[in-house]
């Protein structure tokens, strides 16, 4: 077949390394990457029958697993009820939330 270029099978690691820094540095960009995971979060829950009035119940809460408080003054209120879910799947929450 002339004019075709064999395309290897196993592509070499360096060549993946500017998109793997990409997306570390992607990561590690707080507002861009939070939003975002935040958004899949809740889009991923959402039809699960997830109640997000728990998020208002865990307003101002103190949150174990964190360390930190979770309240309406955040930035980026999909990353907080993101989080929210994501500690509920493991049984994290306070006991005033449950």
């Amino acid at each position: 077949m002339a004019g075709c270029v064999p395309v290897p099978a196993v592509v070499p690691f360096f060549s993946l390394l500017p998109f793997s820094f990409f997306f570390f540095f992607f990561l590690l960009s707080f507002p861009l990457s939070s939003l975002l995971i935040g958004r899949i979060i809740i889009s991923r829950f959402h039809g699960m029958g997830f109640n997000l009035c728990l998020s208002l119940c865990c307003d101002r809460k103190k949150v174990p697993a964190t360390g930190g408080t979770i309240g309406t003054n955040d930035h980026f209120p999909w990353v907080k009820i993101g989080m929210i879910l994501f500690l509920d799947q493991f049984n994290l929450l306070p006991p005033s939330c449950s």
